[in-house]
């Protein structure tokens, strides 16, 4: 089973940007969480799930009942911010216990006018992520163009990885 799982805001928008231009999304199943309830509900559809998260990281059931039977996982979100920096790498490394093949983090990082705290949390997130996920794309918000959004950009390249390193995987074996 592939699945997404968006976190926070802007992991909202990348996974609802990959749905638009659907992308290798047919069979795919959308998971959506966030801290904040008026956030998480304006991303995704009706039928799709949405789980309101603690503020602080302790919420590990919630992402072993939605990883059971994944085989295919990308984890969409925001660096930089609360929700994301924080619950990114606990998804990813709940997949490592409940051995999901191929996980692929899709991952935005804050302009540099947001500050240097929030690069330090966003570098810190992405390097948590980097040892726990399969491959991890990530876009920097800094070279965005001011006309495109932020997932317009690269949900195509986020699937052609994502099918890459899954025949990689399975060559290996």
């Amino acid at each position: 089973m592939k699945k997404i799982i968006a976190v926070g805001n802007a992991g909202g928008n990348i996974a609802d940007s990959i749905r638009k231009q659907g992308i290798g999304v047919r069979d795919a199943e959308f998971v959506y969480y966030d801290t904040d309830t008026e956030s998480l509900y304006k991303h995704g559809k009706k039928e799709d799930t949405h789980i309101l998260l603690p503020k602080e990281a302790n919420a590990e059931e919630h992402f072993d009942a939605s990883l059971n039977g994944v085989d295919t996982l990308i984890i969409t979100a925001g660096l930089g911010g609360n929700t994301g920096s924080i619950y990114a790498p606990c998804i990813a490394w709940s997949s490592e216990d409940m051995n999901v093949e191929n996980v692929i983090a899709f991952v935005s990082m804050p302009f540099t006018l947001e500050g240097e705290d929030k690069r330090a949390i966003a570098m810190e997130s992405l390097e948590n992520l980097k040892n726990l996920c399969d491959e991890v794309i990530v876009q920097e918000n800094d070279k965005l163009d001011g006309e495109l959004g932020i997932t317009d950009m690269d949900a195509d390249l986020c699937y052609k990885y994502a099918e890459m390193s899954k025949r990689q995987k399975s060559n290996q074996k």
